[in-house]
């Protein structure tokens, strides 16, 4: 399930960005699921569809964990903690 979770990301990075793995994506879209954001700058990208959503949250369950870009797989538990650190370095001057 973690392959087909990280196709997924990769698919959405590739048609929203044109981007094969948008460096981040894995905290813009795990972003998007938490809060509802758009993916990225409100004024240049969508909000994630429901059904997009229901996916992400299925293949997480499923693989126990989120898909970084170099396709490792973090625990749930872990994935908190560095959503919380990048989140951190976005709010930092200069980011």
């Amino acid at each position: 399930m973690c392959a087909l979770l990280g196709e997924y990301l990769a698919e959405l990075s590739s048609s929203t960005f044109a981007a094969g793995w948008l460096d981040g994506l894995e905290f813009i879209v795990w972003d998007a699921v938490a809060t509802g954001a758009a993916l990225g700058d409100p004024e240049l990208f969508r909000p994630l569809f429901n059904e997009e959503i229901a996916d992400l949250l299925f293949l997480a369950g499923r693989c126990g964990g989120w898909v970084t870009g170099d396709g490792r797989r973090v625990p749930l538990s872990e994935c908190h903690a560095l959503y919380g650190n990048w989140k951190a370095r976005l709010r930092e001057p200069g980011s």
